[in-house]
């Protein structure tokens, strides 16, 4: 079962889901806005792990890595964005 299909049945309340942390292997896009929750891809995101016990999401961006408080509801609406770094931008970074 595919992460974003565990978190999805988390999400329903569904018994059956894997409450392990998570790894969103982000690819490699050639375009920007072509994430689609089944494949996961960016120009600017890298990686995304998703721990739901602590609620928290580190994102990996270039060579750094970043963490940040997030419930599931938040982490489907990101998986689920057309764009992974505007959605990113836009709902997640700390802004100063």
């Amino acid at each position: 079962m595919s992460p974003f299909a565990s978190l999805m049945m988390r999400l329903r309340g569904e018994p059956s889901y894997n409450n392990a942390d998570q790894d969103y292997r982000v690819a490699q896009a050639s375009m920007p806005a072509t994430n689609t929750p089944d494949h996961h891809a960016s120009t600017f995101i890298k990686n995304i792990s998703y721990s739901p016990n602590r609620h928290t999401a580190f994102v990996t961006i270039g060579n750094r890595q970043y963490w940040y408080p997030m419930t599931d509801y938040q982490m489907a609406a990101w998986l689920r964005s057309r764009s992974l770094g505007k959605y990113y931008n836009d709902n997640i970074k700390l802004k100063r």
